[in-house]
């Protein structure tokens, strides 16, 4: 559950919003740290905080694509260079 007393799933868009601002902003919270016991659970808990803030656009707030190459050993050149081939 959020930090708040509130549950993600009764949050209205704006308070949805300025949870994720909150979070992301701060960078001692488990989200922005793969190797913290809370890592994985953070990070459900603003996909979740997405869902609710941006409803019509989906709960992704990216598709994955960067982690993907990233565990592929790809560099920033490589994805550089993949952008510039799609006309990024």
């Amino acid at each position: 559950m959020a930090d708040e007393e509130k549950p993600i799933e009764q949050m209205t868009v704006e308070e949805a919003k300025g949870e994720i601002d909150k979070r992301l902003s701060d960078f001692t919270r488990p989200y922005w740290d793969k190797n913290h016991p809370l890592y994985n659970q953070e990070v459900e808990e603003v996909r979740k905080l997405h869902e609710v803030a941006y409803p019509q656009k989906g709960a992704e707030p990216h598709d994955g694509l960067a982690d993907k190459l990233e565990k592929e050993g790809a560099t920033l050149e490589d994805i550089e260079k993949a952008g510039e081939k799609n006309g990024e």
